[in-house]
């Protein structure tokens, strides 16, 4: 491939070679109007002129489609290319059937096809609802065609590829940069096919300067925003789609954050036979007795060591488990077990599905309830939070958008090690290793929960422990009373009504508190008339106004208030604003010595977490509420 384009663009900026290269081969759209004409209902098939050479403003200056017989390659389209809707692959609904150039337009015969979706798009083209057609191309090579002095030079694309027509809904405004759907900085599209930018007024081309100057800020925003989130392939989706910064950052919202900074894989790169040879209980067993198992752990003390060679973090233990075992279900760690004799027997009978992570997830009320859930984290993780939103405004004709944009900043989160000990004899150990695996993993994620809870619910943020929900400063606080009360239903609205004003109760609200509020609302009537609860066994999947409810004694019920001692807390809110983030493998240490009058052993699991709250407005708490 090759261009001739010199080396100035339309706003007198040099052209640098990547964007040239770039350009080449990109994707690039046009669009054009679907005549009635030419609609033949019986046959379900539409005639559209797909291309002209109308002049089209592009970030370097005028583009124009060559229609010579050398110029267009149209072997894509003879070969039964797609007919789409908005240039989506996902949705197809007919085909092209035949395609020509006649003098300087290229046309063809689409065939709609009969299913539903289908159907609806061609009674919208026959009813005149869908009017506009695009067309899908490569520019492979183009040429200067006349370099003009105080207006955007004029290229002539001397060969490229149509590979898709669409059905769109795009209007003609050129001011407002209409049409830039899949376009890429090197494509930014501003021009309609039913219009010519040639023949622009001065303050049109000021305008149109402006506006290409301002997406090529919105790129570069955006392609920072990438870097810094590590979404750079998303960035770069919005750079094609036309998107802002402020709609990207609305999706790393949503998704929790997406990468950590350091996007080192946590995984050694087990092979699926190292995976199922791999045991917990040897490799426990060979730091317990490491004269007699050591030797026979051979592969769990060399993972181990590289788990220590390669970390970021302080290890803690004597033994580190891989984060590929910690990920990998049980049953496919032992799917190659061997005969029923060897084993094979307790793998179909004792090992469920589950791994380590997803264990601790499943136990967590914290995630039970909603919270987001990230593992196998490297490094230091930023979550991005909206802390101001976009300005409207109103524009003249012709005229460019001033910059606004929403602000943003960021939360971080940093591991913290929490530390649980379960304890499991000796003998236990010694018998077949998928089951005992089974076991020690089960009793180590049961330890780790009740940390996590705990810390993610009360948490104080001191002595290197995350900061809880109860003590996160800006969450919203429903009081009951100088001395705490009973809560009521009037509190339950209250919470409710709280979050809802701050526009951030989400998709699927929840609350989560103890045993001892479920029980006294149990016995609370709504008002003196109906009979209802507050909490309505009726419904127990949504018991409190129709909302999800979590229990977990880790809730605490030992607050006080004034002279109000033994009162519990109640959580409200949308818990999709609550991170959970889980560092690296889990680390052991194994301890021999402290029952060995017992013919025990004594594992103390270390995980490395944090817990990060992305919105105060998402949640209301109760810290009073008399259950007695």
């Amino acid at each position: 491939m090759k261009s001739n384009l010199i080396s100035s663009d339309a706003v007198g900026e040099p052209l640098k070679q990547r964007q040239i290269d770039s350009w080449l081969s990109e994707p690039h759209h046009r669009y054009v109007r679907v005549r009635k004409r030419h609609i033949d209902e019986g046959s379900r098939t539409v005639e559209v002129a797909f291309s002209s050479d109308e002049e089209i403003q592009r970030w370097f200056g005028i583009e124009v489609l060559g229609h010579e017989k050398d110029q267009v390659d149209l072997s894509r389209l003879q070969q039964g290319a797609p007919l789409l809707v908005e240039h989506d692959t996902q949705d197809h609904v007919g085909v092209v059937e035949s395609v020509r150039i006649d003098t300087s337009v290229g046309r063809a015969v689409v065939r709609f096809g009969t299913g539903v979706r289908a159907s609806e798009v061609f009674q919208d083209v026959v009813d005149g609802i869908k009017r506009h057609v695009s067309v899908g191309y490569f520019v492979h090579e183009m040429e200067l065609l006349k370099e003009v002095d105080d207006g955007p030079n004029v290229f002539r694309v001397s060969k490229w590829e149509p590979f898709e027509i669409s059905i769109v809904a795009v209007p003609a405004d050129v001011s407002v940069g209409v049409g830039r759907g899949k376009s890429t900085y090197e494509s930014m599209e501003i021009g309609h096919m039913d219009n010519h930018v040639g023949g622009q007024t001065r303050s049109q081309r000021k305008a149109t300067k402006k506006i290409m100057e301002s997406d090529r800020e919105r790129i570069e925003q955006l392609r920072a925003t990438g870097i810094e989130y590590g979404a750079t392939e998303l960035a770069e989706q919005f750079i094609q789609s036309g998107g802002s910064v402020h709609d990207l950052n609305q999706v790393i919202l949503e998704r929790g954050g997406l990468k950590p900074t350091n996007t080192e894989d946590p995984n050694l790169g087990l092979s699926r036979t190292e995976l199922s040879k791999y045991s917990v209980s040897r490799a426990i067993l060979a730091q317990a007795d490491p004269q007699r198992y050591a030797q026979q752990a051979g592969l769990e003390i060399e993972c181990s060591r590289a788990i220590e060679q390669s970390s970021d973090r302080q290890l803690r233990g004597n033994i580190h488990i891989p984060h590929d075992v910690l990920v990998t279900p049980y049953a496919q760690r032992a799917a190659s077990v061997g005969s029923a004799g060897a084993g094979g027997n307790l793998v179909e009978d004792t090992i469920d599905s589950a791994s380590f992570v997803d264990l601790l997830r499943n136990q967590l009320a914290l995630v039970i309830a909603g919270a987001t859930y990230i593992n196998g984290l490297v490094g230091n993780m930023l979550i991005p939070r909206q802390t101001g939103t976009a300005t409207t405004f109103w524009i003249a004709e012709n005229a460019a958008p001033d910059e606004s944009s929403a602000v943003f900043d960021q939360i971080p989160m940093t591991p913290k090690t929490v530390g649980a000990y379960s304890e499991i004899s000796r003998l236990a150990l010694l018998q077949t290793a998928p089951a005992i695996d089974n076991l020690i993993m089960n009793d180590l994620a049961s330890a780790v929960t009740q940390a996590i809870d705990l810390a993610g619910i009360a948490g104080t943020g001191a002595n290197d422990q995350p900061i809880g929900l109860l003590n996160q400063s800006g969450v919203g606080v429903t009081p009951l009373g100088p001395d705490g009360a009973a809560p009521g239903w009037d509190d339950i609205v209250n919470m409710e009504s709280d979050v809802a004003a701050g526009n951030a109760e989400g998709d699927n609200p929840a609350y989560l508190t103890n045993s001892h509020v479920r029980g006294r609302l149990k016995r609370t009537f709504i008002d003196s008339g109906s009979g209802e609860r507050v909490w309505d066994n009726r419904s127990p999947d949504t018991p409190v106004n129709g909302t999800q409810a979590v229990i977990s004694n880790q809730v605490p019920s030992n607050l006080t208030k004034g002279s109000g001692t033994n009162l519990s807390a109640v959580i409200y809110g949308n818990w999709k604003d609550l991170i959970v983030g889980l560092w690296g493998g889990l680390d052991l240490l194994v301890n021999p010595y402290s029952l060995d009058t017992i013919g025990a052993v004594r594992i103390t699991s270390f995980q490395t977490v944090d817990i990060a709250l992305r919105h105060a407005e998402s949640f209301n708490v109760i810290n009073d509420a008399v259950t007695t």
